[in-house]
């Protein structure tokens, strides 16, 4: 037998002026979509720096190295090429760990992450820029080749798009609703 709650009274387990969660939007389930998609792309980006032509990295160090005008042995060149394949590889974790962490609280409408999410978008979308004109400088050699510029550019578009859906209007009311709970 079931029993209907008396008139004036709720539900057992509701909690009278408790505010119901805002519906997450649209444009934030793409936004935290586009996010790990950001983040895999950076791990594919981080594998391609860390298997990717060592002879190209080796020449490339030793352009570096040689145009300061440092005497380079072969040690020396040995060295700052593994220093550089570990260096890309951590910071390839870490940044993917970034977008995941930053998809994860922005998809709660936490709004210091939105910002924080912000920051480092327009640093990746100025990052991207960079990229780009360093490719028409040094063809060949600016971010990784021509792969690891591919996959800059895409991350750049990932940004951009993120950076947009995270500030739509639908989004703007999600963020503030999820403020006043």
């Amino acid at each position: 037998m079931s029993y209907q709650p008396a008139p004036g009274m709720h539900e057992p387990g509701h909690q009278p002026g408790a505010a119901q969660a805002p519906a997450k939007p649209q444009s934030i389930r793409l936004a935290e979509l586009l996010m790990y998609a950001g983040a895999v792309v950076t791990l594919i980006g981080g594998l391609a720096g860390l298997f990717g032509d060592r002879d190209a990295i080796r020449e490339a160090v030793r352009t570096q190295l040689e145009a300061t005008g440092q005497n380079v042995t072969a040690a020396d060149l040995d060295t700052a090429v593994s220093f550089s394949l570990v260096t890309t590889g951590v910071l390839a974790l870490v940044f993917a760990g970034l977008w995941v962490l930053m998809a994860r609280l922005n998809a709660k409408g936490i709004g210091w992450a939105r910002i924080v999410a912000t920051i480092l978008g327009a640093i990746g979308i100025i990052n991207t820029v960079m990229a780009v004109a360093a490719s028409g400088l040094m063809p060949g050699t600016a971010a990784g080749g021509v792969i690891g510029l591919i996959l800059q550019l895409i991350t750049g578009a990932i940004a951009v798009a993120v950076l947009v859906l995270l500030w739509r209007q639908d989004s703007n009311s999600f963020f503030a609703a999820r403020a006043r709970r």
